[in-house]
């Protein structure tokens, strides 16, 4: 009986030891907890409070966000946490068509819904959420909007240049430029004289350029930018005393300075 055994199992072994072994790729395997999946991220967004005229920043949880998809997740969560109060402007009136990262510029190709106005502040509070949000990634130091063919944002910011974060416009109410330059050319006519935040090389730029005029009326302008130091264009008609008109084109150089603007 026991010589019996002995060969049963040498015909077992043998028969085991010569059997094809399993593919490796027909193997069901047990894959470890997939952390990329399952990742949550802190991520800080930009908002435009328009009942407090300024930009604000909060920081949202977003499930599942990799380095790849940030940009466009944030700006997409940018937008559904704006229409969640009344107290941000509705940013669901313009469509994010593409977003791609060069080095550290992200070029964010946009487009405007049908029947949309903005006045001058809502256009900056929507700009730098934007800007400000998709600068939010690490190693991004610059956004370049692409609204098809036009230079402007909307109607007053131009994006013919890449922008940089602002915290010009973050928590600070937003001041309007063109109230500098106006004010500045008003005291101007009036006196023949500026307020004494005005710069020497800006008395001297008007003695050069409008001392022969004697009344103004500013027809349009735009900015480069919301920050710092920013430059507005301006498009005047100026007026002397038989009342011929010229129209003129002016740039000014302006500087954020204690809550506000000076030449």
């Amino acid at each position: 009986m026991r010589k019996y055994l002995i060969i049963i199992l040498i015909v077992l072994f043998f028969t085991t030891s010569c059997a094809p072994q399993q593919e490796e790729s027909n193997v069901t395997k047990i894959l470890p907890y997939n952390e990329e999946k399952n990742q949550e991220d802190i991520v800080q967004i930009f908002l435009p409070n328009i009942n407090l005229s300024c930009v604000i920043n909060e920081l949202v949880t977003i499930k599942g966000i990799t380095k790849e998809t940030y940009i466009e997740r944030a700006i997409e969560t940018t937008i559904t946490r704006s229409l969640e109060s009344s107290s941000f402007i509705d940013m669901n009136i313009l469509n994010i068509i593409k977003t791609d990262v060069v080095d550290e510029t992200v070029f964010l190709t946009i487009e405007w819904k049908d029947g949309i106005y903005l006045n001058e502040e809502e256009e900056c509070l929507i700009l730098y959420s934007l800007v400000n949000t998709a600068a939010s990634m690490d190693e991004i130091q610059f956004v370049k909007i692409v609204n098809e063919e036009n230079d402007f944002f909307f109607n007053k910011y131009y994006i013919g240049e890449a922008l940089s974060p602002s915290n010009t416009i973050l928590y600070k109410d937003y001041v309007k430029p063109i109230n500098t330059i106006d004010e500045l050319l008003n005291s101007y006519f009036k006196d023949r004289n500026v307020y004494s935040e005005t710069s020497e090389e800006a008395l001297g730029f008007l003695d050069e350029n409008i001392s022969e005029y004697i009344g103004y009326n500013i027809k349009d302008y735009q900015y480069n930018q919301y920050n710092t130091l920013l430059t507005a264009s301006i498009e005047v008609v100026f007026y002397n005393e038989s009342y011929v008109r010229e129209d003129r084109k002016l740039g000014f150089l302006l500087e954020y300075t204690n809550g506000k603007f000076r030449v």
